[in-house]
């Protein structure tokens, strides 16, 4: 075994025995007592949890810590249920759909979602990547009732697993597109999921990131429409998390947003099941997190 892999094992071996000692001994904490020493610092939400170990584990420490409230969960990751029993048991924290249609494979049938996949060299059918799927959907050539499929399994099966889900999300973004939401918007409400992210954030405007601004713009205009809510959004990026007190300063005093994380306990990427393009920044993300007390 690779020396990274081994020690990404023994690391993620050590987190499960620590936290389920923890989970032994002691009751867990009231997540408000906790997060009230955090002044006025606001709580995180945390994507991606189930794409590997360390992420998950990650996460489930700084929501321990009261550091993180919400976790947004990727239902159709292989490591979706590591830590998971923990991650539930938590008081005070909210969980969302990651809405993915831009990684790994389906849930469900992929006869009933064909028009969002492909064969890949090994006969596995798996979701486009985000450039396809993104151009597909503008152009017309993504069925509706593929669509509508995708997020129903992926709904039913973190439903199934006992998470109460409140708010939706989507990985790469997905969601934004013009359409997305107005296609999924009387199955959003027949689950009682009203809330739906915005990531408008506007230091955005000077990045490569600009054209989230845009169709985020966009976005507010279709949930008006279909009677969704969002909360304003805080969006880090890597300079941030360069150092715990560039990170502080960006998100202090802002009560009430969202601010959007993607913590890593350690550097496990072997563990993915289908290689990633956000990595390394991962673990960078969770050590300056946990320096923020």
């Amino acid at each position: 075994m690779p020396t990274a892999t081994l020690r990404c094992a023994l690391v993620n071996n050590l987190t499960w025995k620590i936290l389920h000692k923890q989970d032994m001994k002691t009751p867990l904490k009231d997540f408000n007592s906790t997060a009230s020493n955090l002044t006025t610092i606001p709580p995180l939400t945390a994507d991606d949890w189930g794409m590997t170990p360390s992420i998950n584990w990650g996460i489930l420490d700084l929501a321990k810590r009261g550091l993180v409230s919400r976790v947004s969960m990727m239902a159709n990751t292989r490591h979706l249920s590591i830590g998971l029993k923990h991650l539930v048991a938590l008081k005070g924290i909210e969980s969302g759909l990651h809405f993915n249609v831009t990684y790994g494979r389906p849930v469900g049938d992929p006869a009933l979602e064909r028009s969002l996949l492909y064969l890949d060299s090994q006969g596995r059918y798996r979701f486009l990547p985000q450039k396809q799927i993104f151009l597909r959907w503008t152009t017309g050539r993504i069925s509706r009732t593929d669509l509508r499929r995708a997020f129903v399994t992926q709904l039913s099966l973190l439903q199934r697993k006992g998470i109460n889900i409140k708010y939706l999300d989507s990985h790469h973004h997905f969601h934004l597109l013009p359409g997305v939401i107005s296609c999924l918007s009387d199955l959003l409400h027949a689950a009682q999921i009203t809330q739906v992210r915005v990531p408008y954030d506007p230091r955005l405007w000077k990045t490569k990131k600009a054209p989230i601004n845009l169709l985020a713009l966009l976005l507010k205009r279709e949930l008006k429409k279909n009677g969704f809510q969002w909360v304003p959004c805080c969006y880090p990026q890597l300079k941030d998390y360069q150092e715990p007190h560039r990170l502080k300063k960006l998100i202090q005093g802002k009560s009430g947003y969202e601010v959007i994380t993607h913590p890593s306990i350690d550097e496990d990427f072997s563990e993915l099941e289908f290689p990633d393009v956000y990595t390394l920044h991962r673990y960078q993300e969770y050590q300056t997190i946990t320096k923020l007390r």
